[in-house]
């Protein structure tokens, strides 16, 4: 499990992050999302000891990264929304370099890149040559080289094709890690995650379920088909009282998206 603790991250000019508390949980994926300067990447950063807090304290598995840092990030595979990579090398002699500075023996660090390769398509070839979409895949294997109890991902979709982005996201939610995840494109994010935290100018404004942050911001519409026409509910009080006295034809529930409780929420914001 991931604990925040009292996590505050400020600058000569402004406060990044805001006291903020939070449990991410175990084995789930937890998206972080919020409006252009609302922390994201800044606690993302903290979480894997990038960025040092001002205050407060961030625990991996009861770990305190302030305390040990290179402890917890042994156990952390990290992939930045950008990341240079070695373009001269070629991609096994790549990974096997990254698994060498976690002390991976190269034996097992070989099979597991041989393995990773295999389900994520990626040939062993120069760098340079490989596209953004593959670039992701690369970033992916090595975050995972150390075969690490937490995962953070800071918006690996970011500039890839649809086709790709689709693949990498299922590949994320069947690898049963603690996963925490950011990315622009809420929609695809929503497909995967299990828990939202919605961070806003620094703090907490949300931490639920995605089916119940939705219920918390958004609004369902229920558009009923009767006899003299169409009528559309976004109180379900008045909804049910309606079917109850007349004859429906039909019921259609239109629930909004993650993408569309957003743009709601956050409407009036143009950072």
């Amino acid at each position: 499990m991931i604990s925040i603790r009292s996590f505050s991250k400020s600058y000569e000019d402004h406060t990044a992050v805001d006291n903020l508390n939070l449990e991410i949980p175990e084995h789930k994926i937890t998206g972080i999302v919020g409006p252009n300067g609302a922390g994201k990447s800044t606690t993302l950063k903290s979480i894997v000891g990038l960025i040092k807090p001002t205050q407060g304290d961030i625990l991996i598995n009861n770990i305190s990264i302030q305390k040990q840092p290179l402890r917890v990030k042994r156990i952390i595979g990290y992939m930045p929304e950008e990341s240079a990579v070695y373009e001269n090398m070629k991609v096994d002699d790549y990974l096997l370099f990254f698994a060498s500075l976690y002390n991976v023996p190269k034996e097992t660090a070989q099979k597991k890149i041989t393995r990773l390769k295999s389900q994520l398509d990626l040939k062993d070839q120069l760098i340079a040559h490989l596209s953004k979409g593959m670039k992701r895949k690369l970033l992916i294997i090595r975050s995972l080289i150390n075969d690490p109890d937490v995962l953070v991902y800071d918006e690996p979709i970011s500039g890839i094709d649809p086709i790709t982005t689709n693949f990498l996201l299922q590949f994320i939610k069947k690898l049963g890690k603690t996963v925490i995840i950011s990315a622009h494109d809420l929609n695809r994010i929503e497909e995967i995650c299990d828990y939202i935290v919605i961070l806003h100018k620094g703090k907490v404004l949300s931490n639920d379920t995605v089916q119940k942050t939705m219920e918390k911001f958004g609004h369902t519409e229920y558009i009923v088909k009767y006899a003299k026409g169409t009528k559309t509910f976004t109180d379900k009080q008045k909804f049910f009282e309606f079917i109850q006295s007349h004859k429906i034809l039909d019921i259609i529930e239109n629930k909004p998206s993650l993408q569309q409780v957003f743009l709601e929420r956050f409407k009036n914001e143009h950072n």
